[in-house]
């Protein structure tokens, strides 16, 4: 491929084809890289040195240099053998490892993934239960383990 940028589609295989396998292989990389989405960093320009193993990612920076120039905001995957670049989905969520947190695209930026405070509704047990959710996500948040 001469762009291997993707905005997460999967090439189709078609009838008489010509080397499917190509096609399919691409397909899974795509699917391996996108499964159990984890970032190593985010850094602003490319590593010095292609990584040592497969399947490393990393976030792209707002000004990347080297092999990376051009690739602001999406995310670089490494395939073994060549770079492979996802753009970003509203909604797409990764495990950042640097920073052992998990991270939400939310309007174009990349932001901690928030707990999803309980909703309204149901019987006095449920009101209760809602009431101490929300203290210990509140402690959680005083003591820094979740983002406020």
């Amino acid at each position: 491929m001469s762009d291997a940028t993707f905005r997460f589609a999967l090439p189709h295989l078609h009838v008489a084809q010509a080397q499917k396998e190509t096609t399919y292989n691409e397909a899974l990389l795509r699917i391996d890289g996108l499964l159990h989405c984890a970032v190593q960093d985010e850094l602003q320009t490319a590593p010095n040195a292609t990584p040592a193993e497969s399947g490393k990612m990393w976030l792209i920076g707002g000004l990347p240099t080297g092999e990376w120039q051009g690739r602001a905001g999406m995310i670089a995957y490494w395939t073994g053998s060549a770079w492979r670049y996802f753009v970003p989905q509203p909604g797409m969520e990764i495990w950042h490892i640097g920073a052992a947190k998990a991270l939400r695209f939310i309007n174009n930026d990349w932001q901690s993934a928030q707990p999803v405070l309980p909703a309204a509704g149901g019987s006095v047990v449920d009101i209760e239960v809602r009431s101490q959710m929300e203290a210990l996500i509140g402690e959680l948040r005083a003591i820094g383990l979740l983002p406020s």
